[in-house]
């Protein structure tokens, strides 16, 4: 949740929140996780196992969002 607070006598935003937002944990098989977190603003680095690939990748990269979702797809990696 973003909050915002208004002045109305200044034409400015006097300060802005962002509250603790964390998208949902990844639990992923067949991966092995570079760097890990849940929280708004974090990055999750992984590497698939052999045999296994994410989006025809080896490794992946995911977003924590500020809508509490992660910028890609979390169905992990996947036999090929």
């Amino acid at each position: 949740y973003i909050y915002i607070y208004w002045c109305t006598l200044t034409p400015y935003i006097k300060y802005l929140y962002f509250s603790e937002m964390k998208c949902p944990g990844l639990n992923f098989t067949h991966a092995t996780f570079v760097q890990q977190g849940n929280t708004y603003g974090d990055v999750v680095k992984f590497i698939c196992d052999e045999g296994y690939n994410y989006n025809n990748e080896i490794k992946g990269v995911l977003t924590c969002e500020a809508n509490s979702q992660w910028s890609g797809d979390t169905k992990g990696c996947q036999r090929v």
